[in-house]
């Protein structure tokens, strides 16, 4: 959907929404670069300060191929195989965010290579990364509501809670095919999980250790994940799901957030590099 125009060129919603979140990155990442906090960390130190526009692009580009790609592949090869050339059309739709998460970490481990980052290191810039990301599945979840997307359960509008102080945010008519129908804003209750906590937990972590001068890489990163994928896991119940993606009890999104979970948590009580 289109937000406005610059003279005849259209700036989408989606579009100005990743554009003030990779700015926000690029601000965030330079300020702690230029703060000279992670100074005894040399090289990130260095990638921040000297290499960070080639960081910021790379992240950007991970981004958009993760999003883009595995949905083409995931959930809609059949479609796109037979019209290759809609797979570079992101305006039509179909952008996972998930695997825009995957496609970051690849990035970001092709960049530990590349400028010999230490394992802590590595881990640290996936923390910086991820003080920012909240902003952007904020951003992105207002962008579903907008363009009338990922919308939840149909609401018994008779039911008593309807007509109380809760409905306003719990509730919205998406007029879907011109149909008014309310149905739960699954948008606003999952960017409360997946924007505020996460953002609020990862912004405190990170104020504190900055005080403290004492980093603990990772520290941020397998809280978010947890998070983000409980709330998912569960969020995805209230959701009008087609039934392609039902598999079962569950959907794609939940099996992948469920293998998210177990995931980090398995590097948690494993990992050595939590600074315990």
């Amino acid at each position: 959907m289109i937000a406005f125009h610059i003279f005849w060129w259209p700036v989408y919603w989606y579009g100005l929404f990743y554009g003030i979140t990779f700015l926000s990155w690029y601000l965030f990442l330079e300020w702690v670069g230029k703060s000279k906090i992670l100074i005894t960390y040399s090289n990130l130190h260095q990638l921040l300060t000297i290499h960070l526009d080639a960081v910021v692009v790379w992240i950007i580009w991970g981004i958009l191929a993760g999003w883009r790609l595995w949905h083409v592949f995931l959930y809609d090869w059949g479609y796109y195989r037979l019209h290759l050339t809609e797979i570079v059309q992101v305006r039509q739709g179909g952008m996972s965010f998930i695997w825009g998460v995957i496609g970051v970490i690849i990035v970001l481990i092709g960049i530990r290579k590349y400028y010999k980052l230490s394992l802590r290191e590595f881990m640290l810039l996936g923390d910086l990364v991820l003080c920012v990301v909240p902003l952007g599945i904020f951003l992105w979840r207002i962008g579903n509501y907008v363009n009338k997307e990922l919308y939840g359960l149909p609401i018994d509008q008779s039911s008593p809670w309807f007509s109380s102080l809760l409905h306003w945010w719990l509730a919205v008519d998406y007029r879907i095919d011109d149909t008014p129908t309310f149905r739960i804003n699954t948008n606003i209750i999952q960017s409360l999980g997946e924007w505020f906590l996460t953002l609020l937990i990862g912004q405190l972590i990170f104020r504190r250790q900055k005080a403290r001068d004492y980093f603990r890489p990772g520290f941020i990163s397998w809280r978010f994940f947890i998070i983000y994928a409980i709330v998912r896991f569960s969020v995805e119940y209230l959701k009008a799901l087609p039934a392609s993606e039902m598999y079962g009890l569950f959907s794609i999104s939940q099996r992948l957030m469920f293998f998210f979970l177990i995931w980090w948590v398995f590097l948690v009580i494993n990992a050595k590099w939590r600074g315990d």
